[in-house]
């Protein structure tokens, strides 16, 4: 079973100086909202149970010598980085954050 208070606070400490997290709803079903440092909120187009498995499915090996690169905090800071270019890209017109293979995309 998955851990969603654990994954949120740990996404929310990652990302600390990107944006901020919240969450509206409860358990998987839940939407995660991505809120820049310019205020401008952006939800994922998924729910909190695809954030999570982006996550998982996030190939961090390599990345941070001497850090378990199959450990969910591991892969955390990776997708972090992935939020951060999202939300320096994004488009005016951006409305949410689309999930893609290669990381995160604002649209």
């Amino acid at each position: 079973m998955r851990d969603y208070d654990h994954f949120i606070a740990a996404l929310s400490d990652v990302t600390t100086d990107v944006a901020r997290i919240s969450v509206e709803g409860e358990g998987g079903s839940a939407q995660v909202i991505v809120q820049a440092p310019n205020g401008r909120k952006l939800p994922f187009d998924g729910t909190l149970d695809d954030v999570y498995t982006a996550v998982e499915n996030t190939d961090a090996e390599g990345l941070y010598p001497g850090e378990d690169a199959s450990s969910i905090d591991t892969k955390l800071k990776l997708f972090s980085v992935h939020i951060y270019e999202a939300l320096e890209t994004a488009p005016d017109n951006a409305t949410l954050l689309r999930l893609r293979s290669f990381g995160v995309k604002a649209v």
